[in-house]
């Protein structure tokens, strides 16, 4: 099994490495000591482990395919679209897009779909294009949903 730094992993996610370390922490995988992140025994339970490097320390590392619990429940850091956001909202993924379009996630594509803004990346929202149509359309990070319904 491959192991990766909790930058790295964030980095995989898309995601600043400083909102994932917020995540475990809250999560109660790590805790910081010292200036220093150190795993817990619940983050070792959920395959964390440590790594020495001569010129930085002691750092934290993860299953690259980590699965993240919230409240007993087991979520993979997957991707989920508007369209299921907005089922859990009762609204349409047109109308979902153009509310995160108000709050400046998301910006209309000249040419078809929607773009990520930054602000939009920062919450863990990826943009991709489809293949057949070419339209631009954005994905956000499952884990970060805090209900069991997404």
């Amino acid at each position: 099994m491959e192991y990766i730094s909790t930058s790295a992993l964030a980095n995989e996610l898309d995601i600043k490495s400083a909102d994932l370390f917020d995540k475990l922490k809250t999560l109660g995988w790590i805790e910081r000591k010292n200036d220093k992140w150190v795993l817990t025994d619940l983050g070792k339970q959920k395959g964390g482990q440590t790594r020495n490097n001569p010129k930085f320390g002691e750092f934290v590392v993860w299953p690259e395919n980590i699965s993240f619990d919230d409240n007993g429940q087991k979520q993979k850091a997957k991707l989920i679209n508007a369209t299921a956001i907005g089922k859990h909202f009762d609204i349409s993924s047109q109308r979902l897009n153009l509310i995160l379009s108000e709050l400046g996630l998301i910006e209309k594509d000249l040419a078809a779909g929607w773009e990520i803004t930054k602000l939009g990346k920062s919450i863990g929202g990826r943009q991709f294009e489809h293949e057949t149509s070419g339209a631009n359309y954005v994905l956000y990070l499952r884990v970060f949903c805090n209900t069991k319904d997404f």
